[in-house]
């Protein structure tokens, strides 16, 4: 993982929340904090990325008709700023406690009980489900993100203790991240959408695939799941093939640009971390037994290296902010195999 990977990391736990003094998370503090010092908090916090776009849900308006739901998500976020990585056993005291307040019926099956976890945070802890927009960009995502993070793991936890299959969970999440910071590195340099807030824009994209894959990881473990359709199986040579494409219609004629030597050095070190992975999993995928469960790891090796080769396609600039020209142009992520192999970004954009 590189320095600037790791960085974007720590930064990204600051961003996402949106300020706000830094408070306990404990179990008792939803009960000892006062009315009144939660709202003013929330307000303040909230005032300064808050954007007017004529929706009609305000934070006070939240705060009045869901101000329970609002303290566990203020608390949650307080938790978050502390620094360093992410208490989660904290997050859950406080969702915990919420779901006996509420007095909520949950499922006595493990995994089920996880799921109904997923859909409370979902439904009632999601700022964006209530009107994201009008909580600011950063305290919207990060709301979501967070609780998806707490989601995330719990799944993780109940799958490291389930294991019993050949696959090495943190050798996979390990594996998975060299992919993505190489994958990021490309998109920050050779990508042109990254430029103003269009960085924060692909960063948090690129941290929901982490995010994705590693669910779909452990809901694998916990519980395989049956897919209708197989998408196509890509090998490192799809990616080599279409890195060098990219390197013979490289011009790097923006400001920051990197240099043919840089871009090329950057691509190549995306290459070997996709072929590394593609690899591994090819291996682990022979040695699992249980064809359910085979099956799902192969679709989830699949339906990631896809996408990841749909962006690869579009030379990066699907990440982050683009213009209705480069929208128009790229390749989307539902389009057929045989669209997907076919297409040239090159071709595509000289119709525009």
């Amino acid at each position: 993982m590189t320095a600037k990977y790791s960085f974007l990391l720590c930064l990204m736990a600051l961003c996402i929340g949106c300020g706000g003094n830094k408070a306990g998370g404990s179990k008792a503090e939803i009960s000892k904090l006062g009315k009144d010092t939660v709202q003013s908090e929330i307000t303040d916090s909230c005032s300064k990325d808050s954007v007017d776009i004529g929706i009609d849900w305000t934070p006070e308006e939240f705060k009045k008709e869901h101000y329970d739901e609002w303290v566990v998500v203020k608390q949650a976020i307080d938790i978050q700023l502390q620094g360093g990585d992410i208490d989660f056993s904290k997050i859950d005291s406080l969702v915990r406690e919420y779901i006996q307040t509420k007095k909520i019926a949950m499922p006595a099956n493990r995994y089920r009980r996880i799921k109904k976890i997923e859909q409370i945070c979902t439904d009632r802890f999601d700022i964006s489900g209530y009107d994201g927009g009008n909580m600011g960009e950063h305290i919207a995502d990060g709301t979501s993100r967070l609780f998806t993070m707490y989601v995330n793991w719990l799944f993780a936890s109940e799958a490291r203790k389930a294991n019993r299959t050949n696959i090495n969970l943190r050798k996979e999440e390990s594996m998975a991240d060299s992919v993505l910071s190489a994958f990021y590195d490309c998109c920050d340099s050779i990508g042109a959408c990254f430029q103003g807030s269009g960085g924060w824009t692909g960063w948090s994209l690129i941290h929901w695939m982490g995010i994705d894959f590693k669910k779909s990881m452990y809901i694998a473990i916990l519980k395989p799941q049956k897919h209708k359709t197989k998408p196509i199986l890509l090998t490192p040579k799809h990616f080599q093939d279409e890195c060098k494409a990219l390197m013979m219609s490289y011009k790097g004629n923006w400001e920051g640009a990197p240099s043919h030597k840089e871009a090329q050095d950057l691509l190549k070190r995306y290459c070997i971390a996709m072929q590394e992975w593609l690899q591994y999993r090819s291996r682990i995928e022979r040695r699992i037994s249980n064809p359910v469960l085979k099956a799902d790891y192969s679709y989830i090796t699949r339906s990631f290296a896809r996408k990841q080769y749909i962006h690869l396609k579009n030379r990066f600039n699907d990440i982050g902010m683009m213009s209705p020209t480069i929208d128009e142009a790229c390749l989307k992520e539902d389009c057929s195999d045989k669209e997907m192999l076919r297409y040239s970004f090159e071709e595509a954009l000289s119709k525009y």
